[in-house]
């Protein structure tokens, strides 16, 4: 990953196994200008001296992470730090084909939230979040957990509310909602005391 440039110039690849099989694309030498199409085909472009290499990975696939020194630079200490992204999903909506929309329901004691599941099958929690009517961008979590899998209540407040339930993998969040305007899609921002990071996975 990027650092201070104050080390030894590093080459990065990823490996299916010890043949030597490489991941397609994953190889970097100097970051970011090393990328594919040049990197690690003996051009060392001499800018910037560390390597970074974002990639896919596929759900129970074993990789080896090759870090290595371009051609003869001396051999000095390595840092190699890892940065896991696993991307979230979202609760179902009335344009999705999954599921059962958000419904929510009142009586004169408290507020009822139900969904069905999250689109990604790693989200294994929502948070909770809730917003003023008509301030549609100034949601705040009620709480990161909903304890319950697929319900959330709280005492009926006096005010007029929005509510919004966001999935979560205890890694990232994924989509707070989305909608269409003529034509144009648009995705809800997140909060700006969110739970996690955002990350959102490809849902139906």
């Amino acid at each position: 990953m990027p650092a201070e440039d104050g080390g030894p110039d590093t080459v990065l690849s990823v490996q299916l196994d010890c043949s030597g099989s490489q991941v397609p694309g994953a190889c970097n030498d100097d970051w970011p200008s090393g990328s594919e199409p040049e990197a690690c085909t003996g051009i060392d472009h001499g800018v910037l001296l560390d390597a970074a290499l974002p990639f896919d990975v596929v759900a129970g696939q074993e990789y080896l992470i090759r870090l290595a020194r371009y051609e003869n630079i001396s051999a000095l200490d390595y840092v190699l730090e890892l940065q896991l992204e696993v991307p979230s999903g979202r609760v179902p909506s009335v344009q999705s084909s999954f599921g059962s929309p958000l419904r929510l329901s009142k009586n004169l004691q408290e507020i009822l939230l139900e969904w069905s599941p999250s689109c990604m099958t790693l989200d294994s929690d929502y948070a909770v979040y809730r917003g003023p009517i008509g301030l549609f961008d100034l949601h705040e979590p009620l709480s990161c957990s909903s304890g319950d899998p697929f319900r959330w209540s709280e005492p009926l407040a006096g005010d007029s509310y929005y509510y919004l339930i966001v999935p979560n993998n205890l890694f990232n969040e994924g989509s707070y909602g989305s909608g269409d305007t003529g034509g144009t899609a648009w995705e809800r921002p997140p909060s700006p005391s969110a739970c996690y990071p955002q990350s959102i996975g490809v849902c139906p």
